[in-house]
């Protein structure tokens, strides 16, 4: 975790930049703003990075968690008005059910271990609530991709078919709403908190 930490530190300009040139990007960024409700007082973006997906999302608590100062300067710069925490993604420093939306972007696939981010993203989450996630599709290319990332960085980035993703979630308490392919190349699921 320690390497990723400091990969994003380092490069947190370059991944801000190329963020906003790939189309890809925009698209999933689209889709997941597609899944957000219209009137929403509350979201966390788990792992927000420089904050494009967060300050496109119109609430009265807009809130972001990164685990790179940087990347949060970089959002903090965006919008001064976003409420930004430095954290872990696996130990959120929230209360049970603070959010109604909780977003997490990209994030499941940098972790070892991502039942203990889902277990907590799930606990933070309104009973009523809503949890959006994207991770890469199971795909050649994004084999490929990861042993190009790993060769390239020393980082490890998983993909996943939409049902491991949806048995992670559920393993966790969510009950899934949608689970999606996106361009064959990313898995968006839609959950809520099991009652």
């Amino acid at each position: 975790m320690d390497k990723t930490r400091s990969y994003y530190d380092k490069f947190a300009v370059h991944l801000e930049h190329k963020k906003l040139a790939c189309a890809l990007d925009r698209e999933e960024t689209l889709s997941i703003l597609s899944s957000v409700p219209e009137s929403v007082d509350s979201v966390l973006d788990v792992g927000c990075g420089s904050g494009h997906l967060l300050d496109r999302i119109h609430c009265r608590m807009p809130t972001g968690l990164d685990f790179s100062a940087s990347m949060l300067r970089l959002a903090q710069g965006r919008n001064p008005q976003l409420r930004l925490v430095l954290g872990d993604a696996t130990r959120l420093p929230f209360k049970n059910a603070s959010f109604q939306v909780i977003t997490c972007q990209d994030v499941v696939g940098h972790l070892s271990n991502p039942e203990r981010m889902v277990s907590e993203i799930v606990r933070c989450c309104a009973p009523a609530g809503r949890i959006i996630a994207t991770a890469n599709a199971k795909t050649v290319a994004s084999r490929i991709v990861s042993v190009y990332v790993l060769a390239r960085t020393g980082l490890r980035v998983r993909s996943y078919r939409p049902d491991e993703l949806q048995k992670i979630f559920e393993f966790c308490g969510a009950r899934v709403l949608s689970n999606e392919v996106i361009k064959g190349s990313l898995v968006k699921l839609v959950a809520s908190p099991r009652e």
